[in-house]
């Protein structure tokens, strides 16, 4: 896991998985909503495919774990669709 920052007050983190086909995700854009939601776009990169959500919302009470299962499991059947697949979403992943 890395927090790198990308400009002043701009911060990404990035999250990599091990082995030789392993998924990375990257946390960018982040704005806050209020005191309790933060919304940030999402990018998961693994073996030839891209998956990209532009707006995430999620709240403090919110359990990020469902997200990125969510994130895993459908770059897994997503690579059995040919090298070089992007799938982008709009919207919120709430």
């Amino acid at each position: 896991m890395s927090l790198i920052e990308v400009g002043p007050g701009q911060v990404e983190l990035v999250v990599r998985g091990s082995g030789t086909l392993a998924i990375s995700v990257r946390l960018f854009d982040w704005s806050r909503a209020d005191e309790y939601e933060t919304i940030f776009a999402a990018e998961a990169v693994a073996d030839g495919m891209r998956a990209r959500i532009e707006n995430v919302t999620v709240t403090v009470w919110d359990d990020m774990s469902e997200f990125f299962n969510g994130l895993a499991r459908d770059s897994v059947a997503g690579r059995g669709s040919g090298s070089g697949s992007t799938i982008s979403v709009t919207g919120s992943a709430r």
